[in-house]
């Protein structure tokens, strides 16, 4: 299944697409199809487009399963938790903590949700929880660098 990871800062966006499995998961052995960086992002719905059109060839007609974002500030929710009404109002009402990360990071689920409105989308808080900061912190476990866990795809039926 292909996973895309987004990190909306505030003036740019950083994305990774990722092939994974529960096999690969349990093994440590996703692969990194391929990452990028927006910068100078003045709208995220253009840089979601950049970043679509440089992953598409990478995708070879796949779709993608699962969006994770980066939050800021994620409130009481658990480590990753798939966007609804309710956490989108939550972290939108958190953009008081972190104005310049939060409203970019909302702006970013609602462009990848235009993109993919099929695949699962969650927030998870700013750290642990994102496959690209991995590189930096390698003690993480392989079953927290998703934001979109493998379960949390399958148990939804994707």
């Amino acid at each position: 299944m292909k996973i895309l990871v987004l990190n909306a800062g505030s003036s740019s966006l950083k994305y990774a697409l990722y092939e994974t499995s529960p096999d690969a998961v349990a093994s440590d052995s996703d692969q990194l199809l391929g990452e990028g960086l927006v910068e100078r992002v003045t709208t995220m719905p253009e840089a979601l487009k950049t970043a679509f059109a440089d992953l598409t060839p990478l995708l070879r007609g796949e779709k993608i399963t699962g969006v994770g974002h980066r939050v800021v500030h994620g409130a009481t929710f658990p480590g990753s938790i798939v966007i609804d009404a309710g956490v989108e109002a939550a972290i939108d009402k958190l953009s008081e903590l972190a104005p310049l990360h939060n409203p970019r990071s909302l702006a970013a689920y609602r462009a990848a949700l235009a993109h993919v409105p099929d695949a699962i989308q969650p927030f998870t808080r700013h750290c642990p929880g994102m496959r690209m900061r991995t590189r930096f912190r390698p003690s993480i476990s392989p079953g927290k660098r998703f934001a979109v866990t493998v379960s949390m795809a399958f148990r939804i039926g994707r």
